[in-house]
């Protein structure tokens, strides 16, 4: 049985490269689910992942009227993990496995 970790509800996406000491901004979406949904505080600490394997810390050093601004107080590298996938198919249509084979490709199944 695999182990599931959850994303802890300070955590946000930003499409960035993080730095220490350096000031991002939540824009958009994550703009709207921190300060709509989650109402983070100015001076709260947060969690950031860019998708790159990399995770910064950062505290809030401003909310604006369309972005909040964070400064990176630490970076974590994380190394990317292998995952094994496995797709299961049942009979098909002719013409439609050509279809399942691009998308399987395109997710990575072997």
């Amino acid at each position: 049985m695999d182990i599931i970790e959850y994303m802890p509800s300070n955590c946000f996406f930003i499409d960035a490269s993080f730095v220490e000491g350096t000031f991002l901004f939540l824009e958009g979406e994550e703009y709207h689910h921190a300060k709509g949904v989650m109402r983070v505080r100015e001076h709260e600490e947060i969690r950031l992942l860019n998708g790159k394997g990399s995770e910064a810390t950062g505290c809030i050093h401003s909310i604006e009227k369309r972005r909040i601004g964070v400064r990176v107080l630490s970076v974590t590298q994380h190394a990317p993990q292998q995952q094994k996938l496995t797709l299961g198919i049942s009979l098909l249509r002719s013409g439609h496995l050509d279809f399942v084979i691009e998308k399987g490709t395109e997710l990575g199944v072997y």
